[in-house]
């Protein structure tokens, strides 16, 4: 339903949301075609350069060049982060993973990976069919460190529909 791109250190999305589910990042707007610059929260001493962004049905992820990621989109499962399971209009910060600095990003259907420059990955949103790598199948509205991964360096995460 949208589409998303980093253009010149910043976030722009397109596409239809027609049922309001802010995967656009633009506010209030069932939907907008055309492509669509997408304001990005700064703290006032730090310019956020966007160098990765990943997108599924219906949310979307970006990554700074500083290591920071922000979510916003439909929150059903927690996908988003945060630790609740509400719709953000508006790009936030995932606070949680301050203390780590993000390289990559990937959304799936309801779940969302994040890989960090000393290589531990992590999941929340959606556990159903263990696509999380939790070991188990429930959600987790907060990012959980993958344990299974934890004595390996992983280079790349890439979350799928019904896995990651």
């Amino acid at each position: 339903l949208h589409s998303a791109a980093c253009i010149g250190g910043g976030l722009t999305t397109w596409g239809i949301d027609e049922n309001q589910r802010g995967f656009l990042g633009i506010g209030h707007h069932h939907s907008r075609v055309p492509p669509t610059r997408v304001p990005v929260p700064t703290p006032a001493s730090e310019r956020q350069e966007i160098v990765a962004v990943a997108t599924h049905s219906l949310h979307t992820l970006a990554l700074t060049k500083s290591g920071h990621c922000f979510s916003f989109g439909f929150g059903e499962a927690g996908q988003l982060g945060h630790g609740d399971a509400a719709t953000l209009w508006r790009p936030r910060l995932i606070t949680a993973l301050l203390g780590e600095r993000a390289v990559d990003v990937s959304a799936g259907q309801q779940h969302s990976l994040v890989l960090t420059a000393a290589g531990a990955s992590y999941a929340f949103g959606s556990g159903f069919s263990g696509k999380l790598g939790l070991g188990d199948q429930r959600s987790h509205a907060l990012p959980q460190r993958i344990g299974a991964l934890a004595q390996v360096r992983v280079a790349v995460l890439e979350a799928g529909a019904l896995h990651s």
